[in-house]
């Protein structure tokens, strides 16, 4: 006989189940009318349980799974508890399928954690969960349970979690139907099933050591107030390496003899964090020792290994210290293994010294090995000091590589209890190996110019490989007396192309462009505008010794125009491709008259869509981009280089001619 099975049949036999054998009787009950239908070659039921088909002898095979075992049941057999390993073969009550063989652990391999239930309960259905997290691990532990995670449901969990054993921790979930809201993680952080775990006043609610590949997702993870020492909301330690994802991190308050004095994420002893889709906060706490840092987004110590850190929120909270920084988003004194943030915001935060920096957006000081910022705001904050300080957006040292492309990046704001200097710098890189620096567009910070001593959007210092510099759109701030700079260089080399230059001030500022010319440094300019500068401002100073880099040259040079004796000196034969953009021309070569500029603001406002002096602009919204209608030296003015980004700061491919600036420009310019 011929044909296919009639719907609800199973084409099985001769497995344990007995469902094989009802279906066989079904069959049965069916034979006379098979038969009276073979003479109009109709067949209603074939090859089921032996009647039909088989190999030759009568005998029907069932089907193989993937490791050749006999397969007729519908869950795989090397994980399903209630068939492993062979259909039918149920495991325990505490045991898991494991590679088809019992073992040791959970049902669902999930241990299960409520508020309301007991540690003494089994942990293994959603009917008898476990009181707190630490017994969870300490019931996998026991079992030596493989494969397992813990799911944590709605609600307050007071205890320092102690995650040494290779399980990972899920949170909210709802306690009735253990299921997770559809907007429980970033970047909304709904709240309806918060799992919070709250440190106890000795210990951080969550602490890692020595696991890998492990995950922590979905948990809100609050640390104590600290008394004497500092209480981080999360740490990872001994070489572990833990995935920290659509979870808060947030450090207490309190007072700690420790810097910094609270921190949200500590990464120590060659260990490494993975954090994606959180946010983690440094806190608040006093550090009482006599400097250092007051607080800390994430910490990475001496000792520590590496982050890496994507769509994730970093905030460098509100710390204070006598004398030191405040705040701090993103903290590392030393990584053995290579650090990368992308696509995250980071915040210096609101914190406050007596003298020092008042915050840093983001510091990697003193790294072992390369550092990668990529498509990132970062922003020195909004802090405070008693009088004398600095702010700072961006600040990397270390004897890598330095990768610094498609990011927002500003000093932020601070104030001063007295009338006092603060210095602001948007990106400061020293002691690198080589340094890429492109599709960046950078603010030194400061929009109110009461306090500005000093301004910088760029500095290069120190740099023992070259530093490339293209397709950035770089702005200075206010200043006083004379102290502000776009660009400041005392670097062994650096080549500068395709840049803005934007004088974003109302105040004094130094040369736009400042490089020292010490003996043994070599720089290169090709195709860069300066925007906005006033008349008798020098564009581009080279000289030697004055910025405090100390050299025994024979001369100093400085040279108020981009002039060809000013570029043979920087490596090129003709200044062709430098341009500035001024209200009044005079005898600048290479300069466009522009009848709009009469502030700086205003000059700024004919290239860009969107500048306002006290606020520059959009920059940490929708960014800084190019005006229609701008001049074509900006828009067509670019050049190309080896290694010069093939895509603009917002993902548009770069098309020749070449735009200046973080944005490609392809649409109508004005010549």
């Amino acid at each position: 006989m011929t044909g296919g099975a009639p719907a609800g049949y199973v084409m099985r036999m001769g497995g344990p189940r007995s469902i094989s054998v009802r279906v066989g009787i079904a069959c049965i009950a069916s034979i006379a009318a098979v038969l009276a239908s073979v003479t109009m070659g109709a067949v209603a039921c074939v090859g089921l349980d032996g009647l039909a088909g088989g190999n030759g002898d009568g005998a029907v095979k069932p089907p193989l799974d993937d490791a050749g075992r006999e397969d007729p049941c519908e869950k795989s057999l090397d994980d399903d508890h209630d068939n492993c390993g062979a259909c039918g073969t149920v495991c325990g009550g505490m045991e898991h399928c494991l590679g088809g063989k019992c073992a040791p652990g959970c049902p669902d391999h999930v241990v299960y954690v409520s508020a309301d239930g007991n540690d003494n309960a089994s942990g293994c259905t959603t009917k008898t969960p476990k009181r707190t997290v630490g017994a969870a691990l300490a019931l996998l532990k026991t079992l030596s349970a493989q494969k397992h995670e813990v799911h944590v449901c709605r609600g307050q969990y007071d205890e320092a979690v102690a995650l040494d054993y290779p399980t990972s921790i899920l949170g909210a979930y709802e306690c009735s139907t253990w299921k997770r809201s559809t907007s429980y993680g970033a970047p909304t952080f709904d709240g309806v099933n918060e799992s919070v775990i709250r440190g106890t006043p000795t210990s951080p609610p969550l602490t890692a050591s020595s696991i890998e590949g492990i995950a922590v997702d979905g948990l809100t993870l609050r640390a104590a107030d600290a008394t004497s020492a500092r209480l981080p909301a999360v740490v990872v330690q001994k070489n572990a390496k833990l995935k920290l994802t659509n979870t808060k991190a947030l450090a207490g308050g309190g007072n700690a003899n420790d810097s910094p004095g609270s921190v949200g994420l500590l990464v120590d002893t060659g260990a490494f964090a993975d954090i994606a889709s959180a946010i983690i906060d440094g806190g608040a706490a006093t550090n009482k020792t006599t400097g250092g840092y007051g607080s800390a987004g994430i910490f990475i110590t001496a000792k520590g290994g590496g982050v890496h850190v994507a769509d994730a929120r970093i905030l460098g909270g509100g710390g204070i210290v006598t004398s030191g920084t405040g705040s701090i988003g993103i903290l590392a004194l030393g990584g053995t293994l290579p650090s990368t943030v992308e696509r995250s915001n980071v915040n210096g935060g609101t914190g406050h010294t007596g003298v020092g920096s008042a915050s840093y957006g983001t510091g990697f000081f003193g790294a072992a090995t390369d550092v990668t910022v990529v498509d990132s705001i970062v922003t020195g904050g909004a802090s405070g000091c008693t009088n004398g300080c600095a702010v700072t957006g961006l600040a990397v040292s270390t004897a890598g590589k330095v990768t610094i492309r498609g990011n927002r990046i500003t000093g932020g704001e601070a104030k001063s209890d007295m009338f006092g200097d603060i210095s602001f710098t948007g990106l400061h890189l020293t002691d690198y190996l080589s340094a890429d620096v492109q599709n960046n567009s950078v603010f030194s910070g400061n929009t109110k110019a009461a306090f500005s001593s000093g301004a910088a959007a760029l500095e290069l210092t120190r740099g023992a490989g070259n530093a490339l510099v293209a397709n950035n759109t770089l702005a200075v701030g206010p200043s006083k007396s004379g102290a502000g700079s776009v660009v400041i260089a005392t670097s062994k080399t650096a080549t500068f192309v395709n840049n803005l230059f934007l004088y974003g001030t109302a105040g004094t500022t130094g040369a736009a462009v400042a490089l020292d010319a010490c003996a043994g440094r070599t720089y290169a300019l090709n195709a860069n505008a300066w925007v906005g500068f006033p008349a008798g401002t020098p564009l581009l100073q080279i000289s030697t010794g004055t910025m405090g880099a100390s050299c025994t040259s024979a001369s100093d040079a400085t040279v108020d125009a981009l002039q060809v004796s000013a570029t043979v000196k920087l490596g090129q034969g003709t200044s062709a491709g430098n341009t500035r953009l001024v209200e009044v021309c005079a005898d600048d070569t290479h300069c466009i008259a522009n009848a709009a500029c009469s502030t700086a603001s205003s000059c700024i406002g004919t290239v860009l869509t969107a500048w306002d002096k006290t606020t520059a602009g959009d920059l940490l919204g929708a960014g800084w981009t190019l005006k229609a209608g701008v001049a074509c030296a900006i828009s067509l003015g670019g050049t190309t280089v080896p290694g010069l980004a093939t895509s603009d700061g917002y993902g548009v491919m770069r098309t020749s001619p070449f735009s200046m600036g973080a944005n490609e420009h392809d649409t109508a310019c004005t010549k």
